[in-house]
């Protein structure tokens, strides 16, 4: 074999290293690139994905007192239930071993897509607030609270489990345990008088040659 192609082999070994790298590192900065691209469009309002619903929607004179009061109730309903979950998860994370993060965090997806429905069903963002119908401007109105009172609910329970939620177990099981020092104390009572009354209700023995 020749000196000549001797060294062509690692020379081309080189390049082909070289091009790998080359076209490494274009894949990634292209993917850079483009996942800031996309952060930076959806910041800005360039880019939402909106997401399609299939409920069908009230009529666009929104005075329709059957439609309304629905729409009413859908939005009593979100408040409700945003209320009653924020407690019952804290008092879930005090009895039971549970995450309440991980609870919070899936069961608020699930409300904010009920919350988008009934915007969607009710055209609260399209007809609301336009004077069209005074009864759809305050529904509109409570449902934009709703959707900051959610925001302020994840503040609640982020603090909670923050500064909150060991704390009050650990508290609870300071009870515990009170409570079952209370229990021992009054079964070794209850057992030490049962000895008392079996020694005095006990019959005297009879003298020795006394007739039983």
């Amino acid at each position: 074999m020749s000196s000549t192609s001797k060294d062509k082999r690692p020379k081309a070994a080189r390049t082909g290293r070289l091009i790998g790298w080359v076209a490494s590192l274009g894949l990634t900065t292209v993917a850079l690139v483009w996942s800031f691209i996309s952060v930076l469009a959806v910041h800005c309002g360039f880019s939402r994905s909106e997401p399609v619903f299939r409920e069908r929607q009230i009529k666009a004179t929104a005075d329709d007192p059957k439609e309304l009061r629905r729409c009413h109730g859908d939005v009593v309903r979100l408040l409700s239930k945003l209320h009653r979950e924020s407690s019952q998860i804290q008092a879930r994370a005090l009895k039971y071993k549970s995450a309440p993060a991980v609870e919070w965090r899936s069961w608020s997806r699930a409300w904010r897509r009920r919350w988008q429905v009934v915007n969607h069903r009710c055209r609260l963002s399209e007809l609301g607030g336009k004077g069209k119908s005074v009864v759809l401007d305050k529904l509109y109105e409570v449902h934009q609270e709703l959707d900051k009172l959610q925001h302020a609910y994840d503040g609640v329970i982020h603090r909670y489990i923050k500064h909150h939620a060991r704390r009050l177990k650990r508290l609870r099981g300071t009870l515990r345990a009170i409570r079952d020092t209370i229990e021992r104390r009054k079964a070794k009572a209850a057992l030490g008088s049962g000895d008392k009354a079996s020694v005095h209700d006990a019959k005297p023995l009879p003298a020795s040659g006394a007739k039983p």
